[in-house]
């Protein structure tokens, strides 16, 4: 389930996390979709008041879902927005993703499109 949208206001830093994108395969194939994990979040900054913590999963950023895009564009998104960006973000442990699996040699991995 979502948590309510996460305003941040742009510090000196930035906003004050690190995201990081993962692979997410579809059951035991090699198709996967890429999802973006909060990897790290600075104590103190507008993303720690706002509760936005190590292990979301940012799901939105300014109203459009970034579930598939690459790296790269999800954080255009967030810092297109000026000094203010939106996010949706939900705990990993409560969404159907889980860890573990076979382990798939990353070449042999096929990426869903959105």
């Amino acid at each position: 389930s979502l948590r309510p949208p996460i305003v941040l206001e742009k510090g000196p830093r930035g906003y004050g996390f690190t995201l990081q994108a993962i692979r997410v395969y579809y059951g035991d194939t090699n198709y996967f979709t890429v999802h973006h994990l909060v990897s790290g979040v600075d104590h103190g900054s507008s993303a720690f008041e706002a509760g936005l913590r190590p292990g979301d999963l940012l799901t939105h950023v300014n109203d459009e879902s970034v579930t598939g895009l690459n790296h790269r564009h999800v954080v255009e998104r967030i810092l297109c927005g000026g000094t203010k960006v939106k996010l949706n973000a939900t705990e990993l442990s409560k969404t159907s993703i889980r860890s573990g699996g076979r382990r798939r040699t990353p070449s042999a991995g096929k990426r869903v499109r959105k």
